[in-house]
Parts: structure tokens; sequence; C-alpha cells
């Protein structure tokens, strides 16, 4: 998981406590897979929590995603005009080939987009109750969060760089 890697060393940073960040971490991932694996849809069971989710999509700040669908809709929907176009002409095996990786590439994305969106979460959950332990107020710990959550899930996190890098910061 990218969150072990980049946002526990981050949350130990803010906090001076590794094992407390790993818990909160290990918390973050329990809630969101309990919410999904439970049908969870939108209304999450803590209500703080299900506040922050609603902030942070009304914000930007999770859900979306750096895989396109509408340009893989438009994509799907252009190779299929070509296959009808040319369905009965015979087709080589590199035409053959492509069509077989074009779904493969799909359902990789797919996996990818949902991945990153658990890895959203996630970070942001844990950083929002890392915040409110740390005295930040509701409002504050909420965009707090959603700062941290780009940073460790789109630019790799302060903590997660080399040490000699943080010299010139």
């Amino acid at each position: 998981m990218q969150t072990l890697s980049t946002l526990v060393p981050e949350l130990t940073n803010l906090t001076g406590k590794a094992i407390h960040s790993y818990g909160t971490w290990k918390n973050a991932v329990t809630d969101t897979l309990a919410h999904y694996t439970k049908g969870g849809g939108k209304v999450w069971k803590e209500k703080e929590i299900d506040d922050l989710m609603r902030f942070a999509e009304q914000a930007g700040g999770i859900g979306f995603s750096m895989w396109d669908e509408e340009a893989q809709t438009h994509e799907q929907i252009a190779m299929g005009f070509k296959q009808a176009m040319m369905k009965d002409k015979p087709q080589n095996l590199a035409q053959r080939l492509s069509t077989v990786a074009g779904v493969w590439s799909t359902a990789g994305m797919w996996m990818f987009k949902n991945v990153e969106m658990f890895n959203q979460r996630v970070a942001t959950i844990a950083a929002y109750r890392t915040y409110r332990e740390l005295g930040s107020t509701i409002p504050e710990a909420q965009q707090q969060a959603l700062e941290l959550n780009r940073a460790v899930n789109y630019g790799g996190g302060r903590a997660g760089r080399p040490h000699w890098a943080l010299r010139w910061n």
C-alpha cells in the first residue's frame, strides 16, 4: 500500500510517534475497508468522518483520479465504431492484439483508479484524526487533512524524500 510508505512517515514527522502513526494508518485502513465491504455507499459509520468525506469531496480533495474516465469512454466508442466499420474486412495480427491490449488496459486502469481512491480516503482519515489529536479544530483539521492527502498521494510527502533533500527546504 502506497499510504504505508508515504503517509506513515508524514504522520511520524508531525507527531514524533512512529508506532502511533502505524496504528492511525491501520485504523484508517480498517475503517475504509469496513465502509466498502458493508456496502457503505455515501454514509460513513462515524458522523465526524462522514462530514470529513463530504467536505473532502466538495473541496475536490478526494474522488478525483489521475485516470480520465471520460477520455477512456470516448476511446472505447471510437474503437467500437472502427470495429463496426471493419466488420467484414480481415484484421491483421497487430489489430487483433491491439483490441486485446485495450481490454487489459481498461481493466488495469479501473483497478488503479479504485486503489487510488482508497488511498485518498485512508490518508484523509488518518491525517484528520492526527490533526484532531494535535488540537486542531474540526475545520482546521479538515483542511490540513486535504493538504496532507495531496502531499502524500501526489508528491510523496516531505518525510518520504531522501534526508539530504530536506536540508534545502
